[in-house]
């Protein structure tokens, strides 16, 4: 029988692989949160980490209104954007239509394509400043054409609050 396992349960030498079921690793499994790359997993978490503090913003209403204005968004706005992200992060990849795996597929692009740059070269607590040991900075990569105006008027204002403080 040609279709045949082999004892390390791989297809034999000339044998076609069997095609992976509904939740045995086939296609869209490297989607999903579990088989992420470490780096992506990362950025996953950084931007839960956002999320909630954007969420928590939005609820006490402390959004700053320079940033606001800069980006061009309104608390409404700011507010489907949470709700969007939310969803996309939350997404368990169940849903294996061709419009859920394109959304997957992207969300994770954008993940990836995230710059997290560590400007502080101090850290703060306990009686006195240190020289921080690292940053969380990798390499830059430049934000996606259509984002990559916002992105620099995000990084703007957020360097503008930073040295005002």
């Amino acid at each position: 029988n040609g279709s045949e396992k082999s004892d390390s349960g791989e297809a034999g030498e000339g044998e076609a692989p069997e095609e992976a079921g509904p939740g045995e690793g086939g296609e869209g499994a490297a989607e999903n949160a579990q088989g992420d790359s470490p780096d992506l997993e990362a950025k996953r978490k950084a931007a839960n980490l956002v999320l909630k503090r954007l969420e928590d913003q939005l609820q006490r209403g402390e959004i700053d209104p320079e940033l606001r204005e800069e980006l061009g968004v309104t608390d409404d706005q700011l507010q489907e954007f949470t709700d969007r992200l939310r969803q996309r992060l939350a997404d368990t990849g169940e849903d294996s239509s061709p419009e859920a795996k394109a959304r997957r597929q992207q969300f994770n692009e954008t993940l990836r394509n995230l710059q997290f740059e560590s400007t502080g070269t101090s850290r703060e607590g306990g009686e006195r400043e240190r020289e921080s040991t690292g940053g969380f900075a990798g390499p830059q990569r430049k934000a996606p054409a259509g984002r990559r105006e916002a992105t620099e008027a995000y990084q703007r204002a957020i360097n503008r609050r930073k040295n005002a403080q």
